[in-house]
């Protein structure tokens, strides 16, 4: 959340499971939290993880008049949805919206630019953790809201710390 309001996100939403499901509980509150700090509107869409339900969602947030310049989402199988809804939309993920996912899956290379993901260590989150919120590890490629540049983030170096 740093990251995206040093590059001039003032808007960001949030794609989470249903209401209910615990999938979501800590990154939401987390969300929430950073987004107050730093001044960013938090958006927050709740919605069955199914492609079809994400698309659905994700065109209902992109064509409302204030749409966000960026969408993170609970996991990269999801931003696959939002990839497809924005091309559809006539978006260019980039330059005309940002997404990041959670998971830094093998396949988020293969998305067109590829995903920028987070990576949480499994380690650290792993036995013993008693339910703590998991520090992101990194993210690949972030951009300006309206611009075409990139930038790169090494792995294990990335800006959600």
């Amino acid at each position: 959340m740093r990251r995206l309001a040093e590059l001039g996100h003032s808007t960001a939403a949030f794609l989470s499971a249903p209401r209910g499901m615990a999938a979501d509980t800590d990154r939401l509150r987390y969300f929430r939290r950073l987004a107050r700090e730093l001044g960013v509107r938090p958006v927050i869409v709740y919605s069955p993880l199914t492609i079809t339900d994400v698309r659905k969602a994700t065109a209902t947030l992109l064509t409302r008049r204030e749409a966000p310049t960026v969408i993170i989402t609970n996991s990269d199988y999801t931003a696959l949805g939002i990839y497809k809804t924005a091309h559809d939309l006539g978006l260019r993920i980039g330059p005309d919206v940002s997404v990041i996912g959670h998971d830094d899956l093998p396949t988020s290379e293969l998305l067109d630019p590829p995903l920028a993901t987070i990576r949480l260590n499994g380690q650290e989150i792993g036995p013993g953790a008693d339910g703590a919120v998991a520090r992101p590890g990194s993210a690949r490629r972030l951009r300006r809201p309206g611009g075409t540049g990139r930038t790169r983030f090494p792995a294990g170096a990335g800006p959600f710390r």
